[in-house]
């Protein structure tokens, strides 16, 4: 048994079932799908900013708002994307998520609201860099993502957040460790009467295990902060943080394909419960040393 079965992604604090995940092979692209279900319920009469979730490559803000009295919020999160293998080292990416949010909301003394709401969610683009090989040592791969186009509530933005981060991993077969670290930074959004989101730092430790040559399984807790929202309606903020339990695991169900299914468990702070499925593809001819034996 190896521990080749798992590693962090490039691109996020989300875990990969391969270490040859890291980065696209030079001059071949690959393929991003997945779908992704989030929970979240608030209560009381407070304004406050986004939560953000981790999907694909991609860190997306759903919307929270001012919560009247309880406000139950189910959202589905699809993502696809590419990515290039720029050279040995280099890989570009692009990615896009679209939702669909249903939200139920009970008013004090008033009643209960309902709605729901179909959006495209973000287009990112981001290029990842291995600076550190595991010879001996913990491998480093570090990466810069911009939000090029950002849906949120009514208001669209270009170019308005960047998140720059890596990911150290250390590989002890058949364990692989990991920390996965990212600042989000939110630039202010072009329309006078939105709120410019709080910058968000996010650290992810993360032990993997290689059950065989298909499986992993992984666990690890992610927390983040979030700093006060910038709001021009003068509605009251405060800083924010988080924990959360991070689960899931890992199949290689063919020399092109690796599927992964993970859960994330709020324990401390305001966010909620999360389901992601997503399948990486190889495209192009497979090389005869990349399949399956």
């Amino acid at each position: 048994m190896t521990a080749t079965a798992f590693a962090p992604c490039s691109a996020s604090a989300q875990i990969v079932p391969t270490l040859e995940d890291l980065l696209t092979a030079q001059n071949r692209w690959r393929a991003d799908l997945g779908l992704s279900y989030f929970n979240h319920e608030a209560n009381g009469a407070a304004a406050s900013g986004p939560i953000y979730i981790q999907v694909g490559q991609n860190i997306v803000p759903v919307a929270t708002g001012v919560v009247p009295k309880t406000r139950n919020v189910d959202s589905l999160v699809a993502y696809a994307g590419l990515r290039f293998g720029y050279s040995a080292n280099t890989e570009l990416s692009f990615s896009g998520t679209g939702s669909y949010t249903s939200e139920r909301t009970l008013l004090e003394g008033v009643g209960n609201l309902s709605t729901t709401s179909t959006n495209f969610s973000s287009l990112s683009l981001a290029i990842s860099h291995r600076f550190l090989k595991e010879q001996g040592s913990p491998g480093l791969v570090t990466y810069l993502e911009t939000g090029a186009v950002e849906h949120s509530g009514d208001a669209t933005t270009y170019f308005s957040s960047f998140t720059a981060g890596g990911t150290l991993y250390r590989t002890i077969d058949p364990v692989v460790l990991s920390l996965n670290a990212s600042y989000r930074l939110n630039l202010p959004r072009q329309h006078g009467t939105s709120p410019k989101p709080g910058n968000v730092l996010m650290l992810t430790p993360q032990v993997g295990f290689a059950a065989n040559e298909t499986v992993t399984l992984y666990g690890g807790i992610n927390w983040q902060i979030q700093q006060p929202e910038d709001n021009p309606q003068g509605l009251p903020s405060q800083r924010s943080t988080q924990t959360a339990l991070v689960f899931g695991l890992g199949y290689r169900a063919s020399d092109r394909t690796t599927v992964s299914l993970s859960g994330n468990a709020n324990i401390s702070g305001r966010g909620g419960a999360q389901v992601t499925l997503g399948t990486v593809v190889k495209l192009g001819v497979m090389p005869e040393r990349e399949r399956l034996q």
